[in-house]
């Protein structure tokens, strides 16, 4: 337990009102401002277990077709 009170990203309900969060939102403001400067998206060693992240993904890849996700 005290190995994810250190992770920077550990734990499904990091952005959960509810929890006390282990992950400031700037966080995912920041991908999600970011992801959209890119076409291709290379994704390593990511589980895809991760909801908020998920959904950054898959709204960043129904804005264009020509954007593409490599998941490794």
């Amino acid at each position: 337990m005290q190995f994810l009170r250190r992770s920077l990203l550990a734990g499904a309900f990091k952005f959960d009102d509810r929890r006390e969060q282990v992950l400031s939102r700037r966080f995912l403001e920041q991908f999600r401002s970011n992801i959209n400067w890119v076409t291709k998206l290379v994704c390593i060693g990511y589980s895809f277990g991760d909801i908020h992240v998920n959904g950054v993904v898959l709204g960043w890849l129904e804005v264009a077709t020509e954007r593409r996700l490599f998941a490794r």
